[in-house]
């Protein structure tokens, strides 16, 4: 507020400014997140199958991450991605589809295709793993134990 006395001189009582890149005091803006994470087991065959694995993009990083580790107890095989090169959305809002590079029994050179289903809580029976890998392995089912879990994006 600015007065104009009348010999002209004057007198700044209040000042303001705005700013629109944020205010001291006031909260972050939040940090965003898209990924999805899980562990369990499905039946393979007569036998069990189990994995562990977290994969997207976590808070601050500037491109996806995996982790995954998979074993069929049936047979033995030993699978871990190494890299991801492919995240995206599946068939549905539910279902996440991630691909790339892994290593089988300590091997690599091989490449894996994933689709996990978040289908509700809890996740056994509910929740669904496919897996195919370049050597020619395939296993599908509904998780006989365990839980799948979508991290969704900020609004």
């Amino acid at each position: 507020m600015h007065l104009t006395l009348k010999t002209g001189d004057e007198v700044i009582l209040a000042s303001a400014e705005s700013d629109i890149s944020g205010c001291p005091g006031c909260p972050p803006p939040p940090v965003c997140e898209d990924f999805v994470s899980g562990g369990g087991w499905i039946q393979n065959g007569g036998s069990r199958a189990s994995f562990g694995f977290n994969a997207g993009i976590k808070p601050n990083a500037p491109a996806p991450e995996v982790h995954f580790d998979y074993i069929d107890h049936g047979n033995g095989m030993h699978m871990q991605a190494t890299s991801i090169t492919k995240y995206a959305q599946g068939a549905t809002n539910t279902i996440l589809h991630f691909e790339g590079s892994a290593e089988i029994d300590g091997v690599p050179g091989y490449t894996y295709s994933i689709d996990v289903a978040d289908n509700g809580e809890p996740g056994r029976s509910t929740d669904t793993l496919s897996i195919g890998l370049s050597n020619g392995y395939k296993a599908a089912g509904p998780l006989a134990g365990g839980n799948i879990q979508l991290h969704h994006p900020c609004p």
